[in-house]
């Protein structure tokens, strides 16, 4: 099941944002959300935000549960593709939208990215450190640490191996894999002296 609508963009102000920012761009949500706890129903929502608007979120898309990034992903890909070539319509005019970011939690990080869990071994997003299980926790360490920072041409080559468990639709059409998804702070704590979160 699905919604899928660029058209909600025409529901928000765009004309007074195209005036301030010359631009339309917005931030990309992605989440589930289960329906009765933890026995079945889940409902994951795509969500778009413009950029510096005081606008709140919009819905782009909802889907019921699915594990398939290809199936979460296809259409929002075919929609961005239209929006970053075509743009969108707002009285007779075709402006283009850019995807600044996306912020997802570590969960939907995976799904989306085409990675392994956050649970799991080569899970840190911004580098190939290696975990450390300490205390029923995985950990990063900063003792002694030599590790690659990862970046989109690195994701997009899948040079580590370990942490790819496919390939995102989102790649498709030119998505920074690294540069344009935030961390995750409440399933990460990366040290500040390793990478730059910004």
């Amino acid at each position: 099941m699905v919604t899928s609508n660029s058209g909600n963009l025409d529901q928000l102000i765009v004309g007074n944002y195209l005036e301030v920012h010359g631009r339309i761009a917005i931030d990309m949500n992605m989440d589930g959300l289960a329906l009765d706890g933890d026995k079945g129903t889940k409902f994951w929502v795509i969500l778009g935000k413009l950029v510096e608007a005081e606008d709140p979120p919009f819905i782009i898309a909802f889907y019921c549960k699915t594990r398939d990034a290809g199936l979460f992903l296809g259409d929002l890909v075919v929609d961005l593709a239209d929006l970053q070539t075509i743009g969108n319509e707002y009285n007779g005019v075709n402006d283009i939208v850019e995807t600044r970011n996306f912020d997802l939690d570590a969960p939907a990080r995976s799904l989306v990215e085409c990675c392994i869990s956050h649970c799991d071994n080569g899970a840190c997003e911004k580098g190939t450190v290696v975990d450390v299980h300490s205390e029923g926790r995985i950990q990063f360490s900063d003792i002694g640490i030599d590790c690659r920072p990862r970046t989109d041409e690195s994701h997009t080559s899948k040079v580590d191996r370990l942490h790819h468990n496919g390939r995102s639709p989102l790649e498709l059409i030119g998505i920074g894999m690294v540069s344009q998804f935030r961390l995750d702070t409440m399933h990460f704590f990366v040290h500040r002296d390793i990478f730059s979160i910004s």
